[in-house]
């Protein structure tokens, strides 16, 4: 029953958005990404990396971390820059445009860059890694996004970061267009 209540929330928040934001891929790869986060939570911050960041102002990525940082989904978790070789293993990758074709993943191949969303949308996909092994992912649009303190961006991260992680029974891969 303790799973039910986070997969019954993260539908209703998913489901209920107001602006446009579809979340239409949520996968959980390991049975249990809870004992994943809270290790996360000790560690004081997440190794985050930005790809295909669509906002020029934000070249280095950091207004993305920081509009991950304030999501209340998991306020003790922080996201930093990814430093190589990071020793813990685990690391976020948030990525902007549409999914990549083929069967490769952003944990297993670092140089994987999303396909381009269509001009009047912003796509992305937010992928939970420990080395190269893929722990949750999730995905979803909306309208385009200009600049990183449009509260949609914070809507969009918030509904898929509660996709990765409060809904670790679901496997949505119905939609692949996103």
């Amino acid at each position: 029953m303790h799973r039910l209540i986070p997969a019954l929330i993260a539908t209703a928040l998913s489901a209920c958005s107001t602006d446009g934001i579809v979340v239409t891929r949520e996968q959980a790869i390991v049975p249990d990404v809870e004992i994943h986060l809270r290790y996360l939570g000790s560690l004081g911050s997440v190794p985050t990396s930005v790809l295909a960041n669509p906002f020029p102002q934000d070249s280095d990525g950091e207004a993305v971390r920081r509009v991950l940082s304030d999501t209340p989904v998991r306020p003790h978790l922080r996201y930093s820059a990814a430093p190589v070789n990071d020793p813990s293993g685990y690391r976020m990758v948030v990525a902007f445009g549409r999914w990549p074709v083929g069967g490769d993943s952003y944990c297993r191949n670092s140089g994987l860059t999303p396909l381009p969303a269509p001009m009047d949308t912003t796509a992305m996909h937010i992928v939970l890694c420990f080395g190269t092994a893929t722990l949750a992912e999730s995905a979803g649009h909306t309208g385009r996004i200009a600049a990183p303190d449009d509260p949609r961006l914070a809507r969009l991260i918030n509904d898929l970061l509660v996709a990765l992680m409060l809904s670790p029974q679901r496997n949505n891969l119905e939609s692949p267009a996103f």
